[in-house]
Parts: C-alpha cells; structure tokens; sequence
C-alpha cells in the first residue's frame, strides 16, 4: 500500500505542486451540463493520468449541479489553465490555486488504485 508524507521542506525546489480547479456553471443552466457529460467524460477519459481526484460541487441542499473541482497533477498554472480550458465541462467562471502535494510521490499519480473504505478515490463512472 502507498506511504503517505507530509512535505516539510522549506526549499521551494523539493516542493512539489498541484493545481485545484473550480469551475461554476451559469445558474440555471443544468441543461447545458447534461447535454456535455458525455462529451467531458470523453475528454476527461483521455487526460485520466492527469487528474488526482476530481467530481461536481452541489449546491447547499445537494439538489443540483452548480460547478465541478479537479485537482490535477500538472506542472504549471499556465498549464493548468489550458487543461481546463479544453474540458467541455467548463463553466463561466474558473478558480485554479497551486496544492502542496502531501502524497509519496514514487505511489504514482492518479491514486488510481487507492482505496479508503471500500470507495476508489478516482473513478470516471
């Protein structure tokens, strides 16, 4: 099983970095999320070694799809930023904020194969 670490080094060198994605849809335009899923499950299926753990954000009462959160293993925020521009999911507004990765990175990136409590932690289904 992977080993985790906590990154505690103050050289910004050994830093290793991720990017967080969030993506917040037109309210009220569900319809248009529901016509691209196939469309964005295609184009996420071919960046798959990309994206650590990824899925949509609801809003408060859990009823509806307002935007989508990726964490992505990319090297820069330029780069993140043309990821995201690809994905057909992307919505009229976009956050991308850089994430200290914690994870051992010799387990590999995705966590394809982690598993917490029975539940992979990525999956496209």
């Amino acid at each position: 099983s992977p080993s985790s670490e906590v990154v505690g080094s103050s050289n910004l060198a050994e830093i290793h970095l991720a990017y967080l994605i969030e993506t917040y849809d037109k309210p009220g335009h569900e319809h248009v999320r529901d016509s691209l899923r196939a469309k964005h499950l295609e184009w996420l299926e071919g960046h798959v070694d990309k994206v650590i753990a990824g899925g949509a954000l609801m809003n408060d009462d859990g009823s509806s799809v307002i935007g989508g959160l990726m964490l992505v293993d990319i090297d820069s925020r330029e780069d993140a930023e043309a990821f995201i521009a690809n994905d057909p999911f992307t919505g009229r507004q976009v956050l991308i904020n850089p994430v200290r990765k914690f994870v051992d990175t010799t387990a590999g990136f995705p966590l394809s194969n982690f598993v917490v409590d029975g539940f992979q932690v990525v999956t496209l289904h």
